[in-house]
């Protein structure tokens, strides 16, 4: 098992990046989305995805690209059981630029997320505890249907939901709260944890993101296809679709074993934003 506390403390001594300290200048299937409202969460996967295409206000612009993968769980947001008793948990991804600007999101999101003040690097969070609150958002289709997001970023609040587990405390006898706080505890995550580092990668990393398989084409009533087949391997394919992917240590280490990439295809040109949403809002294909 990865011990992703050193993997961190490696991560700040090989880049220099620590992620307490702000950096100054510029700034398949039918979806259901998990249900809106409370939940508990564990940081099970932290992803280094390389320079991708960002547009803002009509400009386009390479941003440096990282996703978080969140496993849900509470009341309103149980795992799936399959007949066999496997448990299918829920999970939820964010994609954000990656930047140490004091008013970046990703650096506000990782200031919430280190409650304990003991990391200097997100992935010596995983598999750390959180509370949140799912917020739905409406959006038009490409067909002109309504669909339904799941995020835990409130956009009216301008911040994520993401917070440290605890309440505050109610008075048994008359129900208010007391202004104390009490821990909520979060049960431990059921998916395998994993992460990939884009500057000290390892061949272990890389392979731990493979998944194998592809999403049937999707046709209408007449049979005619309205979406191609897509393969399962979203994350390696995100990442080696990056504009920086060739002469990355990740490549370089793929060719020092011949250039083998667990016999995948060459990717098709990807759109990391929708990722998160395209494949049941799961990045992890429901793999434990």
């Amino acid at each position: 098992m990865i011990d992703f506390k050193a993997l961190a403390a490696q991560a700040t001594a090989d880049t220099g990046i620590d992620m307490t300290k702000a950096q100054k200048g510029g700034g398949g299937s039918a979806y259901e989305p998990p249900k809106a409202g409370f939940c508990l969460l564990r940081l099970v996967g932290y992803f280094e995805i390389g320079k991708h295409e960002s547009t803002f206000q009509g400009a386009t612009s390479l941003k440096d690209k990282v996703q978080l993968v969140f496993e849900l769980s509470g009341p309103n947001h149980p795992p799936k059981v399959l007949e066999d008793g496997t448990k299918i948990p829920l999970r939820m991804t964010i994609e954000e630029n990656f930047s140490l600007n004091e008013k970046a999101r990703f650096f506000k999101l990782f200031q919430s997320m280190n409650y304990k003040g003991e990391a200097q690097h997100m992935v010596a969070l995983i598999d750390e505890a959180f509370k949140a609150r799912v917020v739905h958002r409406k959006y038009k289709k490409r067909d002109g249907s309504e669909g339904t997001a799941a995020e835990l970023f409130d956009r009216a609040a301008g911040a994520y939901t993401i917070a440290p587990p605890r309440v505050e405390a109610l008075d048994p006898d008359t129900g208010m709260p007391t202004g104390e706080l009490k821990v909520v505890p979060v049960p431990p995550a059921l998916t395998e944890h994993k992460a990939f580092m884009w500057n000290n990668p390892s061949l272990g990393q890389w392979d731990s993101l493979f998944i194998d398989g592809e999403y049937p084409a999707r046709t209408d009533d007449a049979g005619n296809v309205i979406a191609p087949a897509r393969s399962k391997n979203v994350i390696q394919n995100t990442i080696r679709s990056a504009v920086n992917f060739k002469g990355s240590p990740i490549d370089v280490l793929l060719q020092s074993r011949g250039g083998k990439v667990l016999d995948i295809p060459e990717p098709e040109k990807v759109v990391s934003k929708a990722a998160a949403v395209a494949t049941d809002g799961d990045l992890l294909n429901g793999i434990v």
